[in-house]
C-alpha cells in the first residue's frame, strides 16, 4: 500500500510539472493568403506562465518570398515593466532576431494566457507566388528563455507566409516611386501583371521593375531613371498625352497613340 501511495504521489507531481511547463509555449502564425506586392503582418504569439526575466530567439525565412520590415504591436506585460529593454534586427536578408531584457530583474513578467507577443511586419515580394516558412532559429542569436533563476525551456512551434498567384492587372494612381506599394490598386506589379500607368499619374523607376505589360494612360507619365532597370514581358502602349522618359538608354518597343487633326489619305483613299 505504502509503495502504491508514493507511485502516486510522484505520478501526480509528474503530471504537474508537465502540465506547467506546457503551458509554455510561442507560436508563429501561418497566413495562407499573402498578395504579392501588398505588407503583411504575422502575429507571433505566446503564453508564458514562467516568471519570465529574458526572451531571445531568431526567426528565419525566405528572402525571395518576403522582405522585413520590423516588429510591431508588443505584448502589454513586456511594455509595463520600467527600464525593459527590446532590441530587434535584421543583420542579413531572411534573418531577424528579437531580445527582452528585464532591466529590474527579478520581476514578475507573465503571459498567463495565450496572447500576441509581438506581430512580424513584411513586404511579400512582388516577383512570383510562393512559401516561406518562418522557423525559430539560433542562428544569429541563440534560442533562450530565462526565468528567475535558470533557463526554461517553452514548446516552439513554426508558421508560415503562402502567398497567392499575383494579379493579372495592377493600375498605378497618384504620385510618387514605382515600388509605392499604396498606388497599385491590386500590388505592385511582377513579371506576370499587365501595369497600368492610370490617367494623370505621375511615377518614376527607382529599382528595378517587371511587369508583363506595360500601359501609359492618358497625362500619365513614367519616367526610368538612370541606372535603374524596367523588364517588360508583352506589349508595351502609349495613349495620346501619355509619357515616358527614359533616363537610361534602355531598348523599348513600344506603340505609341496620338490624336490626329486633320485627314489621312492613304493611297487613293481619304479618311
Amino acid at each position: 500500500m505504502k509503495n502504491i501511495k508514493y507511485f502516486l504521489i510522484f505520478t501526480t507531481l509528474l503530471m504537474i510539472f508537465a502540465f506547467g511547463h506546457a503551458q509554455n509555449s510561442v507560436t508563429i502564425s501561418t497566413i495562407p493568403g499573402g498578395v504579392p506586392g501588398s505588407s503583411i503582418q504575422v502575429a507571433v504569439n505566446a503564453q508564458l506562465t514562467t516568471v519570465t526575466a529574458s526572451i531571445q530567439f531568431s526567426i528565419s525565412y525566405d528572402p525571395a518570398v518576403l522582405q522585413f520590415v520590423s516588429l510591431s504591436n508588443f505584448n502589454p506585460n513586456l511594455l509595463a515593466i520600467p527600464d525593459a529593454d527590446i532590441d530587434f534586427d535584421s543583420p542579413a536578408p531572411g534573418q531577424i532576431w528579437f531580445n527582452f531584457w528585464d532591466g529590474n530583474f527579478p520581476s514578475t513578467f507573465v503571459m498567463p494566457s495565450f496572447a500576441k507577443l509581438f506581430d512580424i511586419n513584411f513586404n511579400c515580394i512582388d516577383y512570383a507566388s510562393g512559401t516561406s516558412t518562418l522557423q525559430f532559429s539560433n542562428t544569429p542569436m541563440l534560442i533562450e528563455f530565462m526565468g528567475e533563476s535558470d533557463q526554461y525551456y517553452p514548446i516552439l512551434t513554426d508558421g508560415g507566409v503562402v502567398t497567392i498567384d499575383p494579379p493579372a492587372t495592377s493600375t498605378y494612381s497618384g504620385t510618387g516611386a514605382w515600388n509605392a506599394f499604396a498606388n497599385w490598386n491590386n500590388g505592385l506589379p511582377g513579371t506576370i501583371t499587365n501595369a497600368i500607368i492610370n490617367h494623370g499619374a505621375v511615377t518614376t523607376i527607382t529599382t528595378a521593375a517587371k511587369c508583363n505589360g506595360l500601359t501609359i494612360k492618358g497625362d500619365g507619365a513614367l519616367t526610368l531613371n538612370s541606372g535603374k532597370s524596367l523588364t517588360n514581358g508583352g506589349d508595351f502602349l502609349i495613349e495620346p498625352r501619355g509619357t515616358f522618359i527614359d533616363n537610361s538608354n534602355g531598348s523599348f518597343i513600344a506603340t505609341v497613340m496620338r490624336d490626329m487633326i486633320g485627314n489621312w489619305v492613304h493611297g487613293n483613299t481619304e479618311y
